[in-house]
């Protein structure tokens, strides 16, 4: 069981040109994600490809590590207790995980930083994962990087061009426009954990692999590991 961050590419009908967006997938490989996409994005079943991928394993200097939940997503275990049966709250009570935080409150965030430069007529976006507390130490980590820094400037004109300051997009527990928590966008029956690395294991755990290209779906078909 592995974390895959996608970025997938289409063109939906009716578009001019490129769309894209971002999903977390729980799957054994590349190959397994297929089926997940195309429920996520309909409009271009089968019809999509890979701009970037990831495997992720490390954030920083955390270890994120997946486990299955005792409780299905539909309330039943294995065993067929129902998570509503007080027998069941009994027995299940020491395994019941909160799927957002670590033993410290840690949580990982999906940030999208939005951009621009003058003379470009684009906002350019700058993906990233980070392991905070709250949003707000999110937030602050992110404004650190060199791209909220380089890809922003003052608008003379802002009540005809706007504003062209860099602003964070996306944030699942990451939003000053919007900031995603990992943890929210996984099934209900699966548990992520943050887990600090030890001084040993920094030098053993290399960061995360950023494959970055385009990836057909014929080639994703073929990614079975």
């Amino acid at each position: 069981m592995k974390l895959f961050m996608l970025k997938i590419g289409a063109r939906p009908p009716g578009r001019l040109i490129e769309q894209h967006d971002v999903m977390f997938v729980i799957a054994n490989s590349l190959s397994e994600t297929i089926e997940s996409v195309n429920q996520h994005w309909p409009a271009v079943k089968n019809n999509w490809h890979l701009d970037a991928w990831r495997e992720v394993k490390r954030v920083g200097d955390y270890q994120i590590l997946l486990s299955k939940d005792s409780l299905s997503k539909d309330g039943w275990s294995k065993d067929g207790w129902s998570k509503d049966n007080a027998l069941a709250d009994n027995i299940f009570a020491d395994d019941k995980v909160d799927n957002k935080l670590d033993s410290q409150g840690k949580q990982l965030y999906f940030v999208n930083l939005g951009g621009y430069l003058p003379g470009q007529f684009e906002e350019f976006h700058y993906k990233t994962l980070v392991v905070a507390e709250t949003l707000g130490k999110a937030t602050a980590q992110v404004k650190k990087t060199a791209f909220y820094q380089d890809y922003t400037f003052d608008n003379v004109d802002t009540a005809k061009s706007g504003v062209a300051t860099s602003h964070v997009d996306d944030k699942q527990q990451l939003d000053l426009d919007d900031i995603h928590c990992v943890a929210d966008l996984l099934p209900r029956d699966v548990a992520l954990t943050i887990q600090p690395l030890t001084e040993p294991e920094k030098n053993q755990l290399p960061d995360d692999a950023l494959h970055i290209g385009y990836l057909s779906l014929k080639q994703i078909k073929t990614m079975i590991d």
